[in-house]
Parts: structure tokens; C-alpha cells; sequence
């Protein structure tokens, strides 16, 4: 089989740069029949933009969960009056 020199430039849809997150897989590319296979690592600055969403996104859950606990006992404590 002939020999092929490739060179490829990985960028994240954001933009990243992301050939130090790149890397030949020789093992699946044996499985796909010789077919060659790179897998690329998540980019770093859209990890963190996920996490800051989920944390947000977690945060706002919990602060509506505080919320409805503390409007509980108001109507608890309404109810209960003698």
C-alpha cells in the first residue's frame, strides 16, 4: 500500500485550534478496514462554557427548589394557625 503524508488543521466550531488535542488512531483505523480515524478531544473553552451553563442552569433549579420549600411552610404555617 502506498504511503500518504497528510497534513490537517483541526479547529472546534468556536474557533479553537485543536491539533494538540488530535490524534491518530491506529487501532480503529484496523477495525474500519485500514480507513484512517482521528479522534479529537473535546476544546477546552467550550468544556468550560458547558460547565458555567450547567452550573447556572443547576443553580437556578436549586434556587426555585428553596423557593417552593419556603412557600410550603408559609402555606403550612397559615393552615395550622389556631
Amino acid at each position: 500500500m502506498p504511503e500518504l503524508t497528510v497534513g490537517l488543521y483541526i479547529y472546534c466550531s468556536c474557533g479553537a485550534h485543536l491539533c494538540n488535542q488530535s490524534e491518530y488512531d491506529a487501532q480503529r483505523s484496523e477495525r474500519f478496514h485500514g480507513t484512517p480515524c482521528i479522534v479529537v478531544q473535546p476544546c477546552e473553552n467550550c468544556l468550560k462554557q458547558a460547565r458555567d451553563e450547567g452550573y447556572n442552569e443547576g443553580y437556578a433549579v436549586g434556587q426555585q427548589e428553596v423557593e417552593r420549600k419556603s412557600l410550603r411552610k408559609k402555606v403550612y404555617k397559615h393552615d395550622n394557625r389556631s
